[in-house]
């Protein structure tokens, strides 16, 4: 789907404004502070269900303000879709897709794909598993209804397990009957992201191999010995004690593990910032193919502070390769290097940001 348009209400610190956007590169140029990133931020709310910048709903509606709401127009050759988001300052919110209640905010993903890359995003590489962890679960959870059905399943359970592991005087018995139940779930997340890394690795290392760098980088995921359901439910039985004394489960597929590695050592301790920006990048164009692949269209690509991320040369390189069929949205302090180059082609809408007011140019 080809983003038309986005209208903005009380969302921080925008009071009002509708932006249009171009079929493939939109370039939103102000100073910083001017609202440039919560425009990204909105779009991103409208097709993940959630900000990438808190998980507190409250802290996006404006000030003495009742609520915000955000739409959005959505098109392809054969259909029209409006996706809208309303929140109140009480932290609740409401989706809705073509006037239609969301009952799961769930079912809003892959109505617009979407892919972020934002200068934090640099956590992928340098912050715990946990990080990456999270790269996978979105990246499959947008991608795959059925991954996304077992992990909520698996995190449910998980809940459950632990709290009777911290409950006083807790029986075992309390414990194991969630047991199986959260194999059966593993079992299935396990699988899945096996897959999903088999074919993510050849598209990130085919996505590094084009920036031109000597030394070989790849992704290392080695699911644990117990990762079939047999084996896993052996695991709980045998770290029981453990997980007793811990007050929590300490295996499963909340602990995996995916390493970056830069000239076969990690990326995490060993690469250079120059290194770790680009490594980033490889990241967003390997899984914006990804999801171009498993959705059948290319998914709208957010860059927040595009040389923030990556210095001139690097960020044209990645502007071209995103020159076919994908559509663009970068936020910029200043239209130079290849932004002004980008700027003058045919299919480029420029957007500016002031404190004031925000308008098409």
């Amino acid at each position: 789907m080809q983003l038309v348009d986005i209208h903005l209400h009380n969302f921080r610190a925008i009071k009002q404004t509708t932006i249009h956007f171009a079929p493939q590169r939109t370039i939103i140029v102000g100073d910083n502070g001017t609202g440039k990133t919560t425009i990204l931020e909105a779009i991103h709310l409208l097709a993940m269900g959630r900000s990438f910048r808190t998980s507190k709903h409250a802290q996006l509606v404006q000030e003495s303000s009742d609520g915000y709401r955000v739409m959005a127009n959505l098109k392809n050759e054969s259909r029209s879709l409006t996706l809208q988001a309303a929140g109140l300052p009480d932290g609740s919110r409401r989706m809705w897709i073509n006037g239609a209640p969301v009952d799961k905010l769930r079912d809003i993903l892959g109505q617009l794909p979407a892919v972020t890359m934002i200068p934090e995003d640099i956590a992928l590489l340098q912050g715990s598993d946990q990080e990456r962890r999270a790269f996978i679960d979105r990246v499959l959870g947008t991608t795959d209804r059925r991954y996304l059905e077992a992990l909520v399943a698996y995190r449910h359970v998980l809940r459950q397990r632990n709290g009777a592991l911290r409950q006083s005087g807790a029986q075992r018995a309390t414990v194991e009957i969630w047991n199986g139940p959260l194999v059966a779930h593993a079992e299935s997340i396990w699988r899945k992201r096996e897959a999903f890394l088999r074919v993510f690795s050849q598209l990130f290392s085919e996505a590094w191999a084009g920036h031109g760098v000597g030394l070989p980088a790849g992704l290392t995921y080695e699911p644990p010995a117990y990762a079939r359901a047999d084996d896993y439910a052996a695991h709980l039985l045998a770290k029981y004690a453990a997980d007793a004394r811990l007050g929590r489960t300490s295996s499963g597929p909340h602990r995996d593990r995916l390493t970056v590695t830069l000239d076969g050592r990690p990326s995490r301790s060993h690469a250079s910032m120059g290194e770790l920006k680009l490594l980033l990048a490889t990241f967003k164009l390997a899984e914006s193919r990804y999801v171009r692949q498993c959705l059948g269209q290319a998914p709208v690509m957010l860059m927040d502070d595009l040389f923030a991320t990556l210095d001139p040369g690097r960020a044209a390189l990645v502007l071209e390769e995103l020159s076919g069929d994908h559509q663009v949205v970068i936020t910029t302090t200043a239209l130079e290097g290849p932004l002004r180059d980008a700027a003058s082609q045919p299919g480029t809408e420029i957007v500016h940001c002031s404190r004031e007011a925000t308008w098409p140019a």
